[in-house]
Formats: structure tokens, sequence, C-alpha cells
């Protein structure tokens, strides 16, 4: 049996619990995505938060077309990396924005965040 080494179990208890959340869709086209993926991480580049990220990027390149870019918006308690997520909706390939997210560090749009 193979050991996971621990960037790939990182990497693979961030893609699960980042997919609690999402739910079961009807079936995309093969050609989905288009263009990279954008990853927003509302802390700075080099962090574990950042590590985590790039891992699970890593780990996705075995899975999708597109490459997923990781994007740093540190600041405000995470609450810009927030703020990105929210008013992503116009760049959003078939899917919605995080309209229902929730965050410790932005707990209801407002007009920190742009809504």
């Amino acid at each position: 049996m193979e050991t996971l080494r621990r960037s790939e179990f990182i990497a693979l208890a961030s893609s699960a619990a980042a997919s609690l959340g999402l739910g079961a869709g009807a079936a995309r086209a093969a050609d989905y995505p288009t263009r990279p993926v954008e990853l927003a991480v509302p802390s700075s580049a080099g962090g574990g938060t950042d590590a985590v990220a790039r891992a699970f990027a890593e780990a996705a390149k075995r899975h999708s077309p597109q490459p997923l870019v990781v994007l740093n918006r540190p600041g405000a308690s995470g609450a810009i990396g927030v703020g990105e997520v929210l008013n992503a909706a116009g760049r959003l390939q078939g899917g919605r924005g995080g309209r229902g997210t929730r965050h410790p560090a932005a707990p209801e749009p407002g007009p920190l965040l742009g809504r």
C-alpha cells in the first residue's frame, strides 16, 4: 500500500473540505472550464494557507484541463479575500458567486465588501 506524503494528504483533505459546500449539479461538458480557474486565498504568499492552496493547485493539475491559479488577497483579517469571491460573479464560468458565503471576518456582505 502506498503512503501519502504530507503535502498530498493536505491537498486531499482541503479538496474534501472544499467539496462539502458544493451541490451535485448537472454534468458538464468535457471542455469545461475554458480558462484558468482562480482560487482566492485570503492570506499573504508564503504562509500556511498559501502553501495548502498551492499544494491543492498542484494536485489539481492531474484532474483539470485548465490550471488552478492561486490569487493571494491578504488584509482585513480575510475580508478582502472574501470580498474577492463575493464580487467575482462577472468572471465566473457557469457558476454563481459566493452569495451565500459566511465567513467570520465578513459575516454579512456590506459596504466593506462592495455589496
